[in-house]
């Protein structure tokens, strides 16, 4: 289960938010959601983020660039950190759009609702824990960058809005919630099954 400090990709289905156009607004990651998660190929196994997991980061947001897909191209680097903050649902995230056209692409595949999640690139900080029905529960991770994305593993991370700074509060787009991931809960379902 990776104890290898490599980076674990995990993505999230989002609602995202644009100020002045060019600020993106989403839950990156949420806590408390169970997810069937595997690492380089490995074997699948249960995967849950605590309240608390990604603190560290919070200090320090503009460490954290957004990318597209994860393309290690630095020409798909589309935004950088402005706020993380850790709530009870999850961790949020500011991301200050750049004025390329990688960025301008980005934000026209989220506002046209085609890009709809966010995806982390994360090292966990040791093995976490095993909760009740033996999902490794991420305790402390190092946030090593964001993604918008198309196809999310968690579907609590979604992009909130796209927000205007003439705006005084954020514009949610309503069209970017994605339905509910029945394939998912009926997989946990049979894990859990198993487990019993």
């Amino acid at each position: 289960m990776n104890e290898n400090r490599e980076p674990i990709l995990r993505t999230f289905p989002v609602e995202l938010s644009v100020a002045d156009g060019r600020t993106v607004v989403g839950r990156c990651v949420p806590y408390g959601e169970v997810a069937e998660v595997a690492d380089n190929g490995g074997a699948p196994y249960l995967e849950m983020f605590a309240r608390g997991a990604f603190r560290g980061v919070c200090k320090a947001p503009q460490r954290v660039m957004l990318d597209f897909e994860h393309s290690p191209l630095v020409a798909n680097v589309v935004g950088t950190g402005r706020e993380l903050t850790e709530h009870e649902d999850g961790l949020h995230g500011t991301f200050r759009m750049l004025d390329t056209p990688a960025a301008d692409t980005a934000l026209e595949l989220v506002r046209a609702g085609i890009v709809t999640g966010l995806s982390v690139a994360a090292i966990p900080l040791g093995p976490g824990r095993r909760g009740p029905s033996g999902e490794t529960i991420r305790t402390a991770c190092h946030l090593d960058r964001v993604a918008l994305c198309r196809q999310p593993a968690y579907q609590g991370a979604q992009i909130s809005a796209v927000r205007s700074v003439s705006q005084a509060r954020p514009t949610i787009l309503e069209d970017l919630r994605p339905p509910r991931n029945e394939r998912l809960e009926m997989l946990v379902a049979e894990y859990r099954e198993r487990r019993a």
